[in-house]
């Protein structure tokens, strides 16, 4: 009996419409794991254009146990249009992958994934209209820290691990330029930090 083609190998869903003209490709699977959820990405392309775009991977948070690739946090929470869509309004592809949480496997597979996730990109970007010289890596919280990670271990054969396509892992150790972002956390404890203030006690 012959097999399906792995997931992440399939032809890629229709767009749906999203805000601004922007193209909006939920659930595409960038990897597949045996006996593992597969991991999936939400793509929102911009409008039509002539040439490959760049894009960036945003990477959820969530303290490595929790969290999805649907959510930028609480600060963003039912925000419409989507920062996602203002983003890709702006010209840039945004693609939020899922990874493995904490519960599902442990280091360094978080990072494993999302290098597949940006090996898959390069690979698809033909498809997609991507520029696959011109990824960036965007985290909030947890996602913060395996953006920051994308950028400081490329090339490092332990960290790219063999998620995804065969003979994908080669083509991952480019230079990735990387966004950290960090929402101001204000509320109890023994330090503080007020908005345009000093640590306080």
């Amino acid at each position: 009996m012959r097999l399906p083609p792995p997931a992440h190998e399939a032809p890629l869903p229709p767009a749906r419409a999203g805000a601004y003209g922007t193209r909006v490709l939920p659930g595409v699977p960038y990897a597949a794991i045996p006996g593992v959820r597969p991991l999936e990405l939400d793509l929102v392309l911009p409008p039509e254009t002539e040439g490959p775009v760049p894009c960036v991977v945003f990477l959820h948070g969530g303290g490595w146990r929790a969290g999805g690739r649907r959510s930028m946090g609480p600060a963003f929470e039912g925000a419409e249009p989507t920062p996602f869509e203002l983003v890709a309004r702006a010209g840039i592809a945004v693609a939020s992958a899922d990874y493995r949480l904490s519960g599902e496997a442990v280091w360094p597979a978080q990072v494993h994934d999302v290098k597949a996730a940006v090996r898959w990109l390069r690979a698809r970007g033909g498809d997609l209209g991507i520029d696959p010289d011109r990824i960036a890596a965007w985290g909030e919280s947890a996602g913060g820290h395996l953006a920051a990670l994308l950028g400081l271990t490329s090339g490092d054969p332990a960290l790219e691990g063999g998620v995804g396509g065969d003979g994908a892992v080669q083509r991952g150790g480019r230079r990735r330029r990387v966004v950290r972002a960090e929402r101001p956390a204000y509320g109890r404890g023994r330090h503080r930090r007020r908005p345009g203030g000093p640590r306080v006690a």
